[in-house]
């Protein structure tokens, strides 16, 4: 590996304005923070006609450490740059399992992210309660084959009795069996609220979740039966709030 590619990563670092950068705020803000740097792996991960995409590890002198993963023009000039933080060691708690339930559009995958993108510790986000990849037709008439949301439920379970954090977006979903299957670990039930106005604007930008059976079905009828530890309201709070909120509360 060249000079080139090393001089590349130190401009982008020294002046990041001219790049588009991807990662969370808070380990971008590290990283541009800690001025005194040390390049101390550097790969050439792959080309096309476009650009170069150039793999280095970076560490800070107080021992921090960063993957960069760094987009190269036929200039040299650094295109997008993505920021990974090497985490402290986590060391398993007691465990939890936050359910989120609410109608389409009410933004339960939109905190679920906020969560994961905030949090300083792992969370394992189930933006559907199944594990692996199962037929689309499985997911839409539950009942035809229980054993695949019976099995998944106790995947999260057993995740959480690990000492893992855990997020999982459970809407449609009878609270009993939910509760049933998480018996024995700690849970906490969120419910979401969101008028039916910015449910549908924010469905009509989803291209698949526009309006349709999701927004026909009435929205209070997902929550009944539900018993809620903590209620929000999205269309008057940011998913990053929420988020924010909850890893204090949970």
């Amino acid at each position: 590996m060249s000079s080139h590619e090393a001089e590349a990563l130190s401009r982008v670092l020294a002046d990041p304005d001219g790049a588009v950068w991807h990662g969370p705020d808070r380990v971008i803000g590290h990283l541009l923070d800690a001025r005194d740097h040390d390049i101390v792996e550097l790969t050439l991960a792959g080309s096309d006609d476009a650009t170069t995409r150039v793999d280095a590890k970076v560490r800070s002198r107080d021992g921090q450490e960063w993957h960069v993963a760094l987009f190269l023009l036929a200039d040299g000039q650094a295109s997008e740059v993505w920021v990974f933080q090497r985490p402290a060691p986590y060391v398993p708690t007691a465990g939890v399992v936050v359910v989120f339930n609410g109608a389409s559009g009410a933004g339960k995958s939109a905190v679920m992210a906020a969560i994961a993108d905030q949090a300083e510790t792992p969370w394992i986000v189930f933006d559907e309660p199944h594990v692996g990849a199962v037929q689309a037709p499985y997911l839409i008439w539950r009942d035809v084959a229980p054993s695949v949301h019976v099995g998944a439920f106790d995947a999260i379970r057993a995740m959480a009795g690990a000492g893992n954090q855990v997020a999982v977006a459970a809407g449609g979903f009878d609270f009993a069996f939910v509760r049933q299957r998480l018996a024995g670990v700690r849970s906490v039930f969120v419910g979401l609220h969101c008028s039916d106005e910015v449910r549908r604007e924010r469905l009509a930008e989803d291209p698949f979740k526009r309006p349709g059976a999701a927004w026909r079905r009435p929205a209070a009828d997902v929550h009944e039966g539900w018993d809620y530890d903590m209620e929000f309201a999205t269309d008057s709070q940011s998913a990053s709030a929420l988020a924010t909120e909850l890893l204090r509360l949970a």
